[in-house]
């Protein structure tokens, strides 16, 4: 019993590193499942644009843009840079003009 558990040991290291051959494929893809993501994607495209319309269209207060990539954006704070741009920088500049 003592012989047989390192013959054993031996047999199964000697088995073990044998080397290993490639297995082959089962099956062939023919490019279905990727003619149904296009085809499901083209619908959850079509759902979120319109989405996106109905929201532009219950959104009257606010101008979209849409810009050349696909986005949709507005301005949320345009008028208060320009107004405050033109406090503190051009109202001053005319201000010392008039004034010399």
């Amino acid at each position: 019993m003592k012989n047989s558990i390192p013959i054993i040991f031996i047999l199964l290291v000697c088995v073990s590193c044998s080397q290993q051959q490639a297995r082959k494929p089962i099956s062939k893809t023919d490019g279905s499942f990727i003619k149904e993501s296009i085809e499901r994607n083209k619908v959850l495209i079509a759902g979120e644009e319109k989405l996106i319309d109905s929201i532009i269209k219950n959104d009257t207060l606010k101008e979209y843009i849409a810009s050349n990539k696909g986005y949709w954006y507005k301005y949320d704070v345009k008028l208060m840079r320009i107004l405050l741009f033109l406090k503190k920088v051009i109202l001053p500049i005319l201000t010392m003009k008039s004034t010399t």
